[in-house]
């Protein structure tokens, strides 16, 4: 999950980033210190999954930034922090999340974790690649397996394939999912997409057989089962 922090107090900021590590330690947390700070960075692609947003910031305020981002992200999860009950209202016109008031408790904090990480799944998540020049958008839950080639790696979605200039760490790093699993040095496999498993290989959906290295199978299986247990 990737999650931004939007506060101008920086003791906030590693408070808020402190809880978070504790609650999942592989989140990956971006802090900003000013809605123009914010704005300057991610105008035109907000790449995150949710934003923690203070609301009472200097020049631009947390509720004038959160109007900006629903004009480039109506998806992404909004969570406002403030001292004050006044704004609860504009928390509806950029359909916030959730409140959480200052003095924050780290059990609030939590609460609203577990509560974004199924608002989370519900979401159709993708990533922006640029492929031959052009920004492509490929939605996460469309690629069946991707496969690396030395200097670049190939996505096979349901329908169609993309070649990219990146190697197989950085492609795990990019999209950040925990349905993405090497399942082989040269192979990722998307969970969602998997039909079964055993010890020599993964078979997808669509028939397509995937090699699974003797030292993955148990990481892959178990990932596997807690996936669908979850969906159950």
């Amino acid at each position: 999950m990737k999650i931004c922090l939007c506060d101008d107090e920086k003791v906030m900021l590693h408070y808020l980033t402190t809880i978070i590590n504790k609650w999942n330690h592989q989140t990956e947390i971006t802090c900003v210190q000013s809605a123009e700070e914010f704005l300057f960075e991610y105008q035109e692609e907000i790449p995150f999954d949710v934003i923690f947003l203070d609301i009472q910031m200097d020049k631009i305020s947390g509720v004038e930034l959160a109007k900006k981002i629903r004009e480039v992200d109506n998806n992404v999860i909004i969570i406002f922090l403030t001292g004050v009950k006044e704004h609860v209202f504009d928390g509806y016109v950029v359909k916030a999340l959730r409140y959480v008031l200052k003095p924050i408790k780290e059990e609030e904090i939590i609460e609203v974790l577990e509560l974004v990480r199924n608002e989370v799944k519900q979401i159709k998540r993708s990533s922006i690649f640029t492929i031959d020049k052009q920004q492509v958008k490929i939605y996460h839950d469309e690629i069946q397996y991707i496969e690396a080639n030395k200097h670049y790696i190939v996505i096979y979605t349901k329908d169609n394939q993309y070649q990219l200039k990146m190697n197989i760490s950085q492609i795990v790093k990019e999209l950040n999912d925990e349905c993405f699993i090497i399942s082989h040095r040269s192979y990722i496999v998307n969970i969602k997409n998997l039909k079964l498993i055993n010890k020599l290989e993964c078979v997808l959906d669509d028939g397509r057989n995937i090699p699974i290295s003797r030292n993955k199978y148990k990481e892959i299986n178990n990932a596997f089962i807690d996936y669908w247990r979850d969906e159950v």
